[in-house]
């Protein structure tokens, strides 16, 4: 049973639906989902039309006879049954030189298990390659008649809602996280720039840029990260010199007493500004498209509750260090 249309996902909205999506997590992917559609249909559709002219018309599918059966709507529709539907089954395992086993996984639609809906949780089901079966459990008790849901995985509402079409109610997905910046001061600014930068290069992969930081313990390395960062950014000149003599000082815990006040004190700050400006523009949001609620405009609602899954989770709690 395949659904008819996908009125949720982003790929259907409109023009007006799209632009809500501004100042969001979820604004970027979105956009690429739809860019990235109308560039496989003018790739397939190009494809196609050379295939009408190197074959008989008679040997191609009923569908493709025709270059207008090939609509853009349908070619939406397919993709999104895929995008919202399609997991990775193992299809083969061969033994290597070392004897460890290598799994080739593909793609696949999973009648009746697609119909699954989401729920907060962990993973119960797995492919079982000696029956070729997924099997499922339950990860609670059911009632009879009640509803079987699965945990579709560890994803932020952003990711729920542009690849499966929902949000979660605000406060209920562990997984939201906003992001930390791992900007320095300017040389301008703060004298010991280049002596911070060498300590935090050593200390965070300079790859790194920023940092994702949210309530639940899957945040809890990056939070421990971010701890690093702001050590060293209210280091003194005197504690930066002993920690450039120092080839054990990491940052992983407290430098000293005032060292650890201030960086605390430092990461409360940033975030603080971070609900600041998020406030801001979730006012703005409603201000803008308020009248849509009462339409009975899912779009609106949804990135409404996004909005508020965001804020929401910028309520971080630090842990609790000791200093000797």
């Amino acid at each position: 049973i395949l659904p008819t249309d996908f009125p949720s996902l982003p790929m259907f909205w409109s023009v007006a639906d799209m632009e809500m999506l501004k100042n969001t997590t979820a604004q970027s992917a979105a956009i690429d989902r739809r860019f990235n559609c109308w560039s496989y249909y003018c790739h397939l559709t190009k494809l196609f039309e050379d295939a009408t002219k190197e074959l008989k018309p008679s040997r191609l599918p009923v569908l493709l006879r025709k270059r207008e059966n090939l609509t853009l709507s349908m070619f939406t529709w397919a993709l999104c049954i895929t995008m919202t539907r399609q997991n990775r089954i193992p299809v083969s395992s061969t033994k290597s030189a070392n004897s460890r086993s290598n799994v080739t996984q593909e793609l696949a639609l999973i009648p009746v298990f697609d119909m699954c809906n989401h729920q907060p949780g962990i993973y119960t089901s797995a492919y079982n390659m000696k029956t070729e079966t997924l099997d499922c459990e339950a990860s609670r008790d059911y009632k009879a008649g009640e509803e079987y849901r699965i945990f579709y995985g560890a994803r932020p509402d952003s990711d729920l809602l542009v690849y499966s079409g929902f949000v979660m109610p605000p406060g209920e997905n562990e997984y939201n996280s906003f992001a930390l910046n791992l900007t320095l001061p300017s040389k301008e600014e703060d004298p010991l720039y280049g002596i911070k930068k060498l300590l935090l290069s050593k200390c965070i992969h300079p790859s790194k840029k920023s940092l994702k930081l949210g309530k639940g313990p899957f945040y809890n390395e990056d939070i421990e990260l971010a701890l690093k960062f702001a050590r060293i950014s209210c280091l003194t000149k005197e504690e930066a010199s002993e920690a450039l003599k120092s080839s054990q000082i990491e940052f992983s815990t407290p430098f000293n007493s005032r060292n650890e006040e201030a960086a605390k004190k430092f990461l409360k700050e940033r975030i603080d500004q971070i609900k600041v400006e998020k406030k801001v523009v979730m006012d703005d949001f409603k201000k803008k498209w308020g009248s849509q609620s009462g339409n009975g405009n899912d779009a609106y609602n949804m990135v409404l509750s996004l909005h508020e899954g965001e804020y929401d989770c910028l309520d971080v709690t630090l842990p609790e260090t000791k200093t000797e």
